[in-house]
């Protein structure tokens, strides 16, 4: 008896050890979580948060005779047929981290908002004899590069495309502090020179079961001459909640895309150009962040 007594004992001894045991882990992991890691280490700042915020585009309306116009109202995201919005790219270089900011507006069919091109000419095109070219909606035609200009020089997105979308790259090396909030005012900054400083597109079909007969699309960026990038095209902060980008007499590269699956499983696709022309482009877009009523 007195020997089931003492292996009771130590049984008992045993579980209280295993408890005490596991508690001291939990309370260890629980301190651990309360301290979690310092809102601002040393040496890795803070990502700005620009995209939080609601924002809004003004463009000039079509009585301005700029290039790219709008409807006289100013689009402020929806977050569905207008989207306007913000976004930052965080990257690391030798153990600092930069950062690379995105404006971006785009307007999604259908809608009874619009924003449009006038006056944009072509030149120096070039077709790929071998590919179907010229199927824009709007009845552009199939002369090339008449169609190209016809189809951008008009109010979108027409009816028979997705979305009209530009999007524009904005790098800190080119700003005077790390955010947007520390450029002073009235003063013009390049936008990221020579690598996809701005591009748009006009989305026509987002599938192409045929690509030899389904609208195709307008993408657009920045023009390598022989003699390099002249890109000079800038973003000044006008006001404290709004920054203007704004192109002069800026020849920008117009593509005539579509998109081909390359694997019948994996995500491989290849960008296809039947056509391609040199733009001139002129116009002016203001991004504000709207104040949030109190």
């Amino acid at each position: 008896m007195r020997k089931i007594r003492k292996i009771s004992f130590f049984g008992i001894l045993g579980i209280l050890t295993a408890v005490l045991f596991l508690a001291s882990i939990s309370y260890m992991q629980a301190q651990v979580q309360t301290k979690g890691k310092p809102d601002n280490p040393p040496g890795k700042p803070d990502k700005p948060d620009e995209e939080e915020a609601t924002w809004a585009v003004q463009l000039p309306d079509i009585e301005s005779g700029m290039m790219l116009y709008g409807d006289g109202n100013p689009y402020v995201n929806d977050g569905n047929k207008v989207i306007v919005k913000t976004e930052t790219m965080k990257s690391k270089v030798k153990g600092k981290i930069y950062y690379t900011y995105f404006f971006c507006f785009k307007l999604v069919y259908p809608t009874d908002r619009y924003a449009g091109f006038k006056d944009v000419g072509l030149y120096d095109a070039h077709t790929n004899s071998e590919l179907s070219y010229c199927l824009f909606p709007g009845g552009c035609g199939e002369n090339a590069p008449e169609c190209m200009k016809c189809f951008l020089n008009q109010e979108h997105p027409v009816d028979g495309s997705e979305y009209f979308y530009l999007k524009f790259w904005i790098s800190e090396f080119s700003l005077p502090g790390r955010t947007l909030e520390d450029m002073p005012i009235d003063i013009s900054y390049p936008l990221n020179t020579g690598h996809n400083g701005v591009k748009f597109r006009i989305q026509n079909t987002e599938d192409f079961f045929d690509p030899e007969t389904q609208f195709h699309n307008i993408d657009c960026e920045e023009h390598h001459t022989q003699s390099g990038y002249g890109f000079s095209a800038s973003i000044t902060k006008t006001a404290y909640n709004t920054w203007k980008i704004s192109f002069d007499n800026e020849d920008l590269l117009v593509q005539e895309t579509y998109t081909i699956r390359k694997h019948p499983v994996r995500p491989i696709t290849e960008n296809v150009v039947p056509l391609e022309a040199t733009g001139n482009f002129t116009f002016w877009i203001d991004f504000i962040k709207v104040e949030e009523e109190q």
